[in-house]
């Protein structure tokens, strides 16, 4: 990070010292007056940067740029006032006795040259009591700082707890702390607020902040905008998952107490987002179940829609279907996917999710699933009625997913006969053709994957046992065995092809065969 964009912690400017200090000082050059001091301390060493902090103001006698008559020669001074400009000394303090009987005028010509504030403390003004009025002083603005985060953090409490709280919240944060504020789904759309920055501009920053886990703060500078100091915070409402990011521009570096705000107004949209979140969830899952059913005709259905499936906009719906690139890989939950897809209508499943959303998902959103290890399906856009046959559709591109390694929209791939068959029918063909296959003993999914993998290398006993990590002796018995427990012959391209088909099938059919037995077991 760019040391000029961190937030100071609290600090006194040199203006604000060089003001307070006893009235017999005399001030020689102002130096940068709205620069930080962050420490006053006296040293008398011929090279005292070892010992500095940034923001330091060094009270010196004079020892070190005194020479043998007394007076301070050129060279000494200016090699002694640059040193300190090169440690980001803020000013230089020089006392009048025992060494000299004014401030040397080589010294004050190089602070002058350097831009090194530079004051004449009198015999009778102790270096103490240069060190006192700053301490006073840092005292007044930690007692400021902290009015004033109080002040902005009980504005956001009433902001969120009013009709529109969101909205709110980000008003209270324009009207006081930054310049400008929005907040960004983890789609990149925009939730709330708004920006002078475009979409292109922050799409670098807030992948920064996604990509990260746990509280995380990435602050960058455009300097084309007239606020250009731009943060970013995430929101984490549960968990590591980033839901949201909150973009905050200001014209400087933020203040401590603008920078508390901020961090308040993090916090306060977090519990915001939990609320809203842990209210409409269920609700979100049940209807999403019900349009996929073929329930969208209701009236009350068609409200669900309005108030979950995002955007304002009458848009038309689409179905979209994610699964992880690896079966055992990252999880992520539907509060997650229903925040990157701008909806509540999220149904959790065992192989993965599926949604419905108005949204069409952004380059962004799916790059931000696949950074997560996740891969889409995504649907084209249907009216409300047509969902459940659209879940078919868009089913048959989720298969193709994972062999693909990458996320699908509807029609980039043609038709296979997976597709053309649909769950129904394919879970039919995988019970009858992998019959003991399907128990559900590690027995059974350990023979589903070296039969699955024997047959995607065409047989090939070398290339299956490089697969599977397994000697191919070991994968030659066990397919031989695969034969003689299901009573065909593998070397049949017919009989290949069907339990390839099946296997894509396997998930459907076993869960048909659980629902069966359940069932039974009821009646």
């Amino acid at each position: 990070m760019d040391p000029s964009l961190e937030t100071p912690l609290v600090t006194v400017t040199l203006d604000r010292l060089l003001q307070a200090l006893p009235g017999s000082v005399r001030v020689l050059h102002p130096g940068r007056g709205d620069s930080a001091v962050r420490w006053v301390g006296p040293s008398e060493l011929d090279d005292p940067v070892p010992f500095l902090v940034p923001g330091e103001v060094v009270l010196t006698s004079g020892m070190p740029f005194r020479s043998a008559d007394g007076h301070a020669e050129a060279a000494e001074a200016e090699r002694y006032v640059a040193s300190l400009v090169q440690a980001e000394v803020r000013a230089l303090g020089v006392g009048l006795a025992p060494h000299h009987e004014r401030t040397p005028e080589a010294v004050t010509e190089a602070c002058r040259r350097h831009g090194l504030g530079l004051f004449e403390i009198p015999p009778e003004v102790s270096f103490a009591a240069i060190g006192l009025a700053f301490a006073q002083l840092m005292e007044t603005a930690r007692a400021r700082v902290l009015r004033d985060l109080h002040d902005g953090t009980r504005r956001l409490l009433g902001a969120a707890m009013g009709s529109s709280p969101v909205q709110d919240v980000m008003m209270v944060l324009t009207r006081g702390s930054v310049e400008w504020a929005v907040l960004l789904g983890a789609d990149g759309q925009v939730r709330a607020g708004a920006s002078p920055a475009s979409a292109e501009q922050l799409e670098q920053l807030v992948e920064r902040v996604l990509s990260g886990s746990g509280s995380r703060l990435e602050i960058a500078r455009f300097p084309e905008l007239e606020a250009p100091v731009v943060e970013a915070h995430p929101l984490r409402p549960r968990g590591d998952d980033a839901v949201a990011v909150l973009v905050a521009g200001s014209r400087r570096p933020l203040e401590p107490s603008a920078a508390g705000t901020v961090r308040a107004a993090v916090t306060v949209l977090e519990v915001l987002q939990h609320r809203r979140d842990g209210r409409r969830e269920a609700v979100g899952e049940l209807a999403a179940r019900l349009l996929l059913r073929g329930s969208a005709a209701s009236p009350a259905t068609e409200a669900l829609i309005s108030r979950s499936a995002g955007s304002s906009e009458r848009r038309r719906l689409r179905v979209v279907m994610g699964v992880p690139r690896d079966p055992g890989g990252t999880s992520a939950g539907a509060r997650f996917w229903g925040h990157l897809l701008d909806t509540d209508l999220v149904i959790p499943e065992d192989w993965g999710f599926t949604a419905i959303t108005r949204r069409d998902p952004s380059a962004q959103a799916v790059s931000e699933a696949r950074r997560r290890g996740w891969l889409l399906a995504i649907g084209d856009p249907v009216a409300a009625d047509a969902l459940r046959t659209a879940a078919v559709e868009v089913t048959a591109v989720r298969d193709q997913l994972r062999s693909s390694d990458r996320s699908l929209r509807q029609g980039e791939q043609p038709p296979s006969v997976a597709s053309l068959l649909g769950p129904q029918a394919g879970a039919a063909l995988a019970r009858g053709v992998l019959g003991p296959l399907l128990e559900p003993t590690a027995e059974a999914a350990e023979q589903r994957r070296v039969l699955t993998a024997w047959l995607a290398c065409g047989g090939s006993w070398e290339a299956a046992a490089r697969e599977l990590d397994l000697h191919r002796n070991t994968v030659r018995r066990q397919i031989e065995t695969l034969q003689r427990e299901l009573g065909t012959d593998l070397g049949d391209m017919g009989v290949r092809a069907d339990l390839w088909v099946a296997l894509r099938f396997a998930a459907e059919a076993q869960e048909a065969r659980t629902d069966d037995d359940g069932d039974r077991a009821s009646r």
